[in-house]
């Protein structure tokens, strides 16, 4: 998880002077991304991005911070036995409970427009949901997140 959310960062690194938006610009957004979420989008149009590049930037920004996430969880629970003993517990527990272990993941895409995903990665992470599946959901559910505030951002912007 590491490795990707290596590649994450490079990648947005990339999409962004691709896109021709300034360093200073990428790292403005990329830190407001760590802190407000998808709530960047307005930040990135509020300092001139253009709508599809910004959305772009911010979205890769958030699926590094996913994987970063999931990878430091994954960290935390191989050095500490105290931490592995407490999530395999609550994994034996949700796994009696086909539904959620099937269907989980799903909810993510909702949740995490609600309430962000410093909260559903560490929710996934920590039911054992499938990684993968997981991490699909949070992206679809951050991608629209930032569709929405992106649009609703440049509509406001444009007005203004």
């Amino acid at each position: 998880m590491a490795l990707l959310a290596g590649i994450g960062a490079i990648t947005s690194l990339f999409a962004g002077l691709i896109g021709g938006i300034s360093l200073a610009g990428i790292l403005g957004v990329a830190s407001s991304t760590a802190i407000i979420e998808y709530g960047a989008a307005a930040v990135a149009v509020g300092i001139g991005i253009p709508p599809l590049p910004a959305m772009g930037l911010v979205f890769f920004s958030g699926l590094t911070l996913i994987l970063l996430l999931f990878a430091v969880l994954d960290t935390l629970a191989e050095r500490s036995a105290v931490v592995r003993r407490l999530v395999e517990r609550a994994q034996r527990r949700t796994r009696t409970i086909a539904w959620l272990q099937r269907y989980g993941p799903v909810a993510l895409v909702p949740a995490v427009v609600v309430v962000g995903f410093y909260i559903c990665v560490p929710v996934a992470w920590f039911l054992g949901w499938r990684r993968y599946p997981s991490i699909a959901a949070l992206s679809m559910g951050f991608l629209l997140a930032t569709a929405g505030t992106t649009a609703i951002s440049a509509g406001l912007h444009a007005a203004l």
